[in-house]
């Protein structure tokens, strides 16, 4: 939530307050933790990102939301759906009743 604050962020993914509320509530809401139980490697340009990889494949996480396009390009990874944040919210959006 702290990245999707920035202003900087804010103005380039078009993201509203209400988006950010939203968003709040939805991870208040269905977040969990877990433990890594799959391991990655060689398939992110950064080990870091390596392990946030086994992290999203080990929740079975339907998307990881970055803001890094190296991730993004790959598009997805073992089931997990990589998007921008826009893009995410973009998703969160479609699935709100209107």
């Amino acid at each position: 939530m702290t990245t999707l604050n920035r202003d900087r962020i804010r103005r380039k993914y078009h993201i509203t307050p209400t988006d950010l509320e939203r968003l709040h509530e939805l991870l208040e809401r269905d977040t969990a933790c877990t433990t890594i139980s799959h391991e990655v490697r060689g398939v992110a340009t950064h080990p870091e990102n390596d392990l946030i990889l086994a992290t999203a494949v080990s929740a079975r996480a339907d998307y990881l939301v970055t803001g890094d396009s190296k991730l993004q390009r790959l598009g997805s990874y073992r089931g997990v759906i990589i998007v921008s944040p826009r893009g995410f919210l973009d998703v969160i959006e479609s699935a709100l009743p209107h």
